[in-house]
């Protein structure tokens, strides 16, 4: 081989090399390392669902009301150390019952919970308690947790609810998209207090790996090879875990407590297969709500009262593992 050609050949290796690990690394911060923005008006966006159109129109009266309502902000210290913003709202009957709120990726949580807030407070008359995540709304922190490092914050948000609301009371996890990853991997985990009665989660992906390969095929137009393993790699070296560690199916497996799963049939940011999947790996009592005409997050508003009705109906079940199931509603 020529000297000329071998060069050439070094050269351009190198330059793949190096175009490979810039935008793995690339990847990773616009993924993880980018704060949240804060609490502004929701855009509807390209080809919105007639539910995402009427979350947007009404959003500013739907704040308005839950302002009207009253709140009370508190402030634990995170897993990492950071401090974390909460929101609580008070039901207007002395109750036991407490919905532990998580809001998705790139939300906070007083925007995704506009809404479901008022149905939990009117509706089954219990408290609510919304949370920023790290790196999230009010919420201190510069990398996002995914829902993996979020699991151990919401295990923290419901001691704090048992310390305060007494050994007595029964607490309800509530997410939306990763919010809802974020509940089942908390569900997942021995240290989950046993207050934690029910779980709903709302459109949550079945792995950390499906849903960011599935973002960067349909966002980013990239390949999984090398990008998604170099992001990988600089996640685990600053955020502490691997992305594949993120195993929402496997956590899903593990929980004891009645799960309902939603899912909007026209999801395209969070495939509806997922929902169904994490569905089929619950051992415990489990209900599955599959909302026509609902993109992503839409379910509610697609549906209310079928939302509702499903609510109920897990309210109504006790923990435990059972070999009857609930269903489908």
């Amino acid at each position: 081989m020529k000297k000329q050609t071998f060069y050439k050949i070094s050269a351009g290796a190198a330059a793949m090399a190096a175009f490979s690990f810039l935008g793995g690394y690339f990847s990773y911060r616009i993924i993880i390392v980018r704060r949240a923005e804060k609490d502004t008006e929701p855009k509807p966006g390209p080809s919105p669902t007639q539910a995402r159109k009427r979350f947007c129109l009404d959003y500013e009266a739907q704040r308005k009301w839950l302002s009207d309502w009253g709140y009370k902000e508190v402030v634990i210290e995170g897993e990492d150390g950071h401090l974390l913003k909460g929101y609580f709202f008070k039901a207007k009957k002395p109750t036991k019952r407490t919905v532990l709120a998580v809001h998705g990726y790139r939300n906070n949580g007083l925007r995704e919970y506009a809404y479901l807030a008022q149905m939990y407070l009117e509706d089954f008359g219990m408290n609510v308690l919304i949370v920023d995540d790290c790196a999230h709304g009010d919420s201190e922190g510069k990398r996002i947790g995914f829902s993996w490092r979020d699991r151990l914050d919401c295990i923290r948000w419901a001691k704090w609810l048992v310390e305060k609301m007494g050994p007595r009371c029964e607490i309800l996890l509530q997410g939306i998209s990763m919010g809802g990853a974020t509940v089942l991997n908390a569900g997942g985990e021995k240290s989950l207090p046993r207050q934690v009665k029910w779980i709903v989660s709302d459109c949550a992906f079945d792995s950390m790996k499906n849903a960011i390969l599935h973002v960067l095929r349909k966002t980013f137009h990239l390949p999984a090879f090398p990008f998604y393993y170099i992001a990988s790699a600089f996640n685990r070296l600053f955020n502490g875990f691997w992305f594949e560690e993120a195993d929402v199916y496997s956590q899903t497996a593990k929980i004891k407590v009645p799960v309902l799963f939603i899912h909007g049939e026209e999801d395209d940011f969070i495939p509806v297969e997922m929902g169904k999947r994490l569905y089929a790996a619950c051992r415990s009592k489990k209900l599955l709500l599959l909302v026509p005409g609902a993109g992503h997050a839409d379910s509610y508003l697609a549906d209310k009262e079928g939302y509702k009705e499903a609510v109920a109906q897990l309210l109504k079940e006790s923990p435990g593992r059972s070999q009857k199931r609930a269903g489908k509603v």
